[in-house]
């Protein structure tokens, strides 16, 4: 930090230059003004043109000098300026677009997309503005390699070849240069905290490993979002968007979205700017109520069935048969009837109480509001100085960890300060995240259920059980006042009778003696769920207000509680080709990091929990045999000090110029991810189950009392879970070691060919994991109670589950190949196509259950056009088809079935206003699709922007 307010005070006082002034316009081949065009002097000096193709372009060099100027889909040119008064002039005629767009993502250093050592993908200015998409950061879906997982409407994750899931660890999203993952949860939250496409320049995606020259967190790849810098884009700028979204389950409904942004220059040295946006509208409802069995959906499962368990609806508990058995001794007052469950395990079919349904416990309101405000100063023409502040907040859904996190008015602030001068890119930012009113759907529903009369246990659940048993009896003529004795005495007969004759009664059941018992099961709950808060109700609303007020706690809150923060330093140098060797690159960053969830999230009990992390790099790029190959060659390694080794990561590509449109590339690079805050941390008690962190300090902090499976009392410290668990699916021993980064090895392959109206790209990939962390689920008994072994315990639920996120034993592969097609058929139209192939080599092991999570279809297919009619009408469509795949996750595990998504948008310039008016819809005519399953169904959405321009 010292050394950074060096740099600055002696780029304060260095002298002020002379200034140079040059305008001109931007025209196309018809003769149309082009807005938006890149007028660039050198890498600090540049400007774009206004709506009506002009720019201002101020300088401290004397001319003669060059600019150059370039657009998406036009060609790129490079004047000679003689002098201040010269009139400019420029015409773009049509070009290649993609593959000539400038990208600094692959390399540090910016190159033309073509001449990438690695496959990136850019999102252009151009293309924003043109996405049909009703969000810009949906729109990245029709990218090639890029997937959308959408949980909202204002909450979506990216993924990059495989591994889709809301959970989006390994994936960085840098907005100008901060990482804005969310400290509490370890990765971004999708563009909650980001952008408004108003004040977007550009997004560069990497897919694929990228921590030779990003570090621990670019383990799936990275996002670079870039802001509008004030000193290029000046004027006010006024958005506003209106739509619908309709969906089966939840009709019609409206969304809203605002947006200014204000920037230019206070002088020739001094810029400013500022954006707010603000979203809102109601969600996609989820309402799925299919059963879930061990987290897998089912489809056609009856719901008269005692173990009906809803995919959207929270807080059911289990009743077991050892649960069933204890609450009638109880209710008997007969203890030794236990002995009875110990003979017949499974003589009660488990019953699962009613819940309460998702959107009566969150509903389905949803916003986001953000704001991006910056100070740049240019004291010179190599030296920029800023600060800027990135905050958002929002409100919406986060499927994950087996329940619904209600993120509410969660806010994240981040503020940087940033010195450009010549080689030296050096900043600091500061990360604060406020979880807000942030809350656990599952303590919810269970806070509010254990609030009716009796709690679950002794309210509904003894409710259940004596209409069930005094039903029975009833169909057998028996007296109500007789029900409880008669039906002890069968049941007891029914089992000990068998024993004594020679049988083996641990496989009978109570239908073995009465039949089927649906009925009276069905008409036990009817009874039951009369002792449920209704909701909606002033006692519903008052349990759900009072679960929220108060921290995580069954029975008492489901708040988490969160002010956690990151301090970042990093600094590169470009030395260019300063020692004859080629491009030479050295960085070097150091994160700190303080967790405070108070205990609510992690095992942060007493204090926060603190660490840091430092790595450093350096990349050489050469070029070999007459320029005809060119070698990039990096090298980083990183250390967080709550992990036990460090992490190499060598980077070695090739460029091989078959001509001066043509190239093949290969590269070869490893990548890895350390767990995040949440593997490493966390120690929620979820409903019925733990969701254990890894991380050695952690597990031995971790000692909480809970109620186990067969409603007794237990003490767990996080040592004995990991020495003392069993696999659910056949009770053998687990083997649970702490966490550790997980690797992966990749080799990619590429060739592309570029030429006026045609560009081709296509690249291969092989992937080699090892040591993938994943939630393992095990079931942990106490020798408490009068069991003495872990066998004997198991058998009578005297355990708790418990989720404990783990490196996976075995390794496996993934591999995928992709294409890209474009081309201009005439000069008004322009199309692509993409095609897609991914898979894994992964055999699951049937004992343990781990997923690995690949979420990705096998096929993908992308097709666009972009149509210009006239001078002032565009017309943009894309179309997406996605093939069968399967899903799983700690949330659930399901079939996602094959859709097919149509996006378009009509964009008509209102010259004489400044302004552009939008029609568009997305899914349009399609039918609601899954995008994460558990979350509510996307359907469509139209819309209509205006877009004014000052």
């Amino acid at each position: 930090m010292k050394f950074l307010l060096q740099v600055m005070l002696l780029c304060f006082s260095t002298a002020v230059l002379a200034q140079t002034q040059i305008s001109g316009t931007v025209a196309d081949n018809n003769g149309q003004p082009v807005p938006g065009a890149s007028v660039v002097l050198d890498s600090t000096t540049g400007t774009v043109t206004d709506f009506d193709g002009n720019f201002t372009l101020n300088t401290s060099q004397i001319p003669p000098f060059t600019i150059t100027v370039s657009s998406v889909g036009l060609e790129t040119k490079s004047i000679t300026v003689s002098s201040a008064a010269q009139a400019i002039s420029i015409t773009l005629g049509s070009s290649s677009t993609q593959l000539d767009e400038i990208v600094v993502s692959a390399s540090r250093f910016a190159q033309r997309l073509f001449e990438s050592p690695v496959t990136v993908e850019k999102f252009s200015l151009q293309q924003i503005q043109s996405t049909p998409s009703a969000d810009h950061f949906n729109g990245l879906a029709n990218l090639k390699q890029v997937n959308i997982l959408e949980a909202g409407l204002v909450f979506s994750q990216v993924s990059l070849r495989g591994f889709n899931d809301i959970y989006n660890e390994g994936l960085v999203t840098l907005v100008d240069g901060m990482n804005n993952q969310a400290p509490v949860f370890g990765f971004a939250v999708g563009n909650i905290i980001g952008l408004h496409d108003i004040d977007l320049q550009s997004i560069e995606i990497l897919p694929g490993a990228a921590s030779a020259l990003y570090g621990a967190d670019a383990y799936k790849g990275i996002i670079f979002m870039n802001s509008k810098n004030p000193f290029d884009h000046e004027g006010l700028d006024v958005s506003y968007r209106f739509g619908n979204t309709e969906q089966v389950a939840a009709g019609t409904n409206t969304f809203e979205e605002f947006a200014i942004r204000m920037g230019g220059k206070i002088s020739e040295k001094l810029a400013v700017k500022a954006t707010i946006s603000h979203k809102w509208g109601k969600d996609w409802l989820a309402a799925d109520y299919r059963h879930a069995d061990n987290r897998t959906i089912i489809d056609g499962y009856s719901t008269s069935n005692p173990d009906y368990n809803a995919v959207n609806m929270e807080g059911e508990a289990e009743f077991s048969s050892p649960t069933i058995f204890g609450a009638i001794a109880g209710l008997a007052q007969m203890p030794q009837l236990m002995q009875l469950s110990a003979l017949s395990p499974n003589y009660f079919q488990t019953v699962l109480s009613t819940g309460y349904n998702l959107v009566d416990l969150m509903g389905n309101d949803t916003f986001n509001t953000k704001g991006n405000f910056a100070i740049h100063y240019r004291p010179d023409s190599k030296t920029e100085l800023s600060v800027q502040s990135l905050i958002g907040t929002g409100k919406a859904p986060l499927y994950t960890g087996g329940t619904v996190y209600g993120m509410d008015h969660v806010v994240v602030q981040q503020h940087k300060l940033n010195l450009k001068r010549g080689g030296l890119n050096a900043k600091f930012f500061y990360t604060h995240e406020d979880a807000g009113d942030t809350s656990v759907a599952q303590l919810d529903a269970v806070n509010v259920a254990n609030a009716q009369p009796g709690g679950i246990r002794n309210g509904w659940g003894a409710i259940y059980i004596q209409t069930l048993l005094g039903g029975i009896a009833a169909a057998n003529g028996i007296p109500a006042q007789s029900a409880l004795p008669w039906m002890l005495n069968e049941i007891q007969n029914h089992i000990m009778g068998t024993a004594m004759t020679g049988g083996d009664p641990s496989g009978l059941s109570l239908s073995d003696r009465f039949g089927s018992t649906i009925p009276f099961h069905s008409f036990a709950r009817q009874a039951a769920n009369a002792n449920l808060l209704t909701p909606g109700s002033a006692e519903f609303n008052a349990a759900l207000a009072a679960s929220r007020e108060n921290p995580v706690e069954i029975g008492v809150g489901s708040r988490i509680q969160d002010v956690s923060k990151i301090l970042n330093y990093e600094v590169d140098y470009d030395f260019a080709d300063k020692f004859g060797i080629g491009n030479l690159i050295v960085g070097a960053n150091y994160r700190s990091f303080e967790m405070n969830t108070g205990g609510t999230l992690y095992t942060d009990y007493n204090a926060p929990i603190e660490y840091s992390e430092a790595g450093a790099y350096a990349q050489l790029k050469s070029s070999l045999l007459d320029d005809k190959v060119s070698m990039t060659a990096s090298v980083r390694y990183d250390k967080q000090n709550v992990m036990e080794d460090g992490n190499f990561t060598p980077r070695l590509g090739f460029l091989i110029n078959i001509s001066e449109n043509q190239n093949f590339r290969i590269t070869a690079q490893t990548g890895f991810r350390n767990p995040t805050n949440q593997d490493k941390f966390i120690g929620l008690l979820n409903g019925n189950y733990f969701i254990l962190g890894n991380e050695k300090g952690s597990v031995g902090r971790f000692d909480r009392m809970a109620l186990m499976a067969n409603n007794l009392p237990g003490r767990f410290t996080g040592e004995y879970v990991m020495n003392n668990s069993y696999h659910q699916s056949d009770n053998s021993k687990a083997n649970l070691n702490y966490a550790k980064a997980e690797t992966v090895s990749t080799i990619e392959l590429g060739y592309r060919f570029n030429s006026p109206g045609f560009t081709f790209d296509v690249s291969g990939y092989y992937n080699s994991y090892k040591d993938k962390i994943a939630g393992i689920f095990v079931n942990t008994p106490l020798l408490t109670n009068g069991f003495t072994t872990p066998e004997v315990a198991l058998a009578n639920s005297n355990f708790h589950r418990f989720q404990v996120d783990s490196n996976m034993d075995n390794d496996f592969t993934s591999y995928g190949l992709s294409f890209e097609a474009t081309k201009s058929l005439t000069r008004a139209l322009t199309a692509n196509f993409i095609y897609e192939y991914n898979d894994i080599d992964y055999t699951a092991d049937p004992v343990i259950d781990q997923n690995v999570s690949w979420n990705t279809p096998e096929h993908r297919i992308k097709a666009g056009m972009n149509y210009t009619i006239g001078s002032r009408m565009t017309v943009n469509a894309n179309a997406r088809y996605n093939s069968e795949y399967l899903y799983e996750s700690s949330f659930f595990n399901t079939m996602v079935p094959e859709n097919v998504v149509l996006d378009a948008k009509a964009s008509i310039m209102l010259e004489e206003l400044n302004s552009r008016l939008e029609i568009g819809g997305n899914n349009i005519g399609g039918e609601n699709y899954i995008g994460i399953p558990g979350a509510g169904l996307i359907g469509s959405t139209y819309y209509v922007a205006l877009k004014v321009s000052l």
